[in-house]
């Protein structure tokens, strides 16, 4: 507190915080002193005495709290002194471009980057959005549970069936705005489909018995012993966890199903419980972890947009296609494979003409062409569309949306839920 008081360019308000500051001290030191000597000597005291005892320690008290608000009052008011903190009187509009800094993992370091600045006179909140997704799902439960007490509790039984129905609706990959092409998650056509996605229905009926040891049983064993033998079946399955295969066939809901029999030994009353079970749990139609159906059409996906790149050799190209050097619509190998001056380099890089005259090339090949060895069935399935602008694509599983936009391919995989429902 002195050292603050004595710091440079100490200010009035300064002076009078050390001052109020010293007597919140003083004010809850006391307070603390008065309560420690009322609790332990205010029996002693006449009846006068210890009312005033206790205004004085109420008064203390209530000081600390006043003198503590105000030095914290004071406070504030010496840290903004200086500042010259004013109202905003007009409008600030950023620039409409500018640079970020981010680390840039191939040279190891921060980079600025150009970005572009979004104002709230935009009105475009679809560059907010770099992806989005929308769906509705409902469940349906009813069960029916019946348990019974038979021939004096020896037989105790239970029986219960239920019954689940599961549909998901998604309405796929977001809209893009016509402007910009950003995701536009507010687009009034974007909506749910009137059929389900996916649709899941199934009953399960458990039961299990318990057999207490009858009367005569035992009387013929020690003392406070008793013996119980136990079956149970249990079926379930969870309709939330659909899916459907790389054609988009639904499996069925995962399911599972649970036999164990046991043998219950109690002795001293139940003080002793030795249990033994035996059970066997059998599941089907499980999900794998490794392995989701995005991976088949994203794999195509890449296969074709990745041909596009400048570093691809010809002769892969012209081999996903199907077309022999005879063949018109051959690409033919770029010069540098055949410049003596590029020997020594196992890909040289393409010209500006052939880069154009292949760009022009890709556009040129059909639907048809590009999907040449891949499955037909699948190609049906997933519905494999070239982007007219070849530069952006949003993908689909069969049956299962999932939105996984902004890989920046020129192919577009869009789910045909009507030919794919079975």
């Amino acid at each position: 507190m002195i050292l603050e008081y004595l710091q440079p360019d100490a200010s009035i308000l300064d002076g009078i915080t050390v001052i109020i500051r010293a007597l919140y001290y003083i004010a809850t030191i006391g307070a603390a002193g008065l309560a420690i000597f009322a609790i332990g000597f205010e029996h002693r005291l006449e009846a006068h005495e210890a009312a005033r005892l206790r205004r004085t320690l109420l008064g203390a008290i209530l000081a600390g709290l006043a003198l503590s608000l105000l030095a914290l009052i004071l406070r504030v008011l010496v840290l903004t002194a200086g500042a010259n903190i004013s109202g905003i009187t007009a409008e600030h509009i950023p620039q409409s471009s500018g640079t970020a800094l981010v680390f840039d993992a191939r040279v190891n370091r921060m980079v600025r980057v150009p970005v572009s600045v979004i104002t709230a006179s935009d009105r475009d909140i679809s560059k907010l959005y770099a992806g989005a997704s929308k769906n509705a799902n409902t469940t349906k439960s009813a069960s029916a549970i019946w348990q019974g007490y038979l021939f004096s509790d020896k037989l105790v039984g239970l029986v219960g069936v239920r019954q689940d129905e599961f549909d998901l609706r998604d309405a796929g990959p977001a809209r893009l705005a016509s402007l910009t092409g950003e995701t536009d998650p507010y687009n009034p056509a974007w909506t749910l489909p009137a059929q389900p996605s996916i649709y899941a229905k199934d009953s399960t009926v458990s039961w299990s018995g318990v057999v207490h040891a009858p009367d005569w049983l035992k009387r013929r064993l020690p003392r406070g012993t008793d013996l119980s033998v136990s079956y149970n079946e249990a079926q379930n399955f969870r309709p939330s966890s659909t899916i459907a295969d790389v054609y988009g066939r639904p499996f069925a809901p995962p399911a599972g199903r649970t036999k164990d029999a046991g043998l219950t030994i109690s002795a001293l009353e139940r003080k002793f419980t030795l249990r033994v079970n035996r059970y066997r749990t059998t599941q089907t139609n499980d999900t794998a972890t490794f392995y989701n159906t995005f991976w088949p059409g994203n794999d195509v996906v890449r296969a074709m947009n990745g041909m596009r790149q400048a570093n691809v050799s010809e002769v892969v190209i012209n081999r996903w296609f199907g077309f022999a050097p005879n063949d018109p619509r051959h690409l033919p190998l770029r010069a540098g494979l055949t410049d003596p001056a590029q020997a020594n380099n196992l890909n040289p890089g393409l010209t500006a003409a052939e880069t154009a005259f292949r760009n022009t090339w890709f556009t040129q090949r059909t639907r048809e062409e590009w999907l040449r060895p891949v499955d037909p069935l699948l190609a049906q399935t997933w519905n494999f569309t070239q982007a007219a602008n070849s530069t952006s694509a949003t993908s689909l599983t069969p049956l299962v949306p999932r939105n996984i936009t902004g890989f920046g391919y020129s192919w577009l995989r869009i789910t045909n839920l009507v030919s794919s429902r079975s």
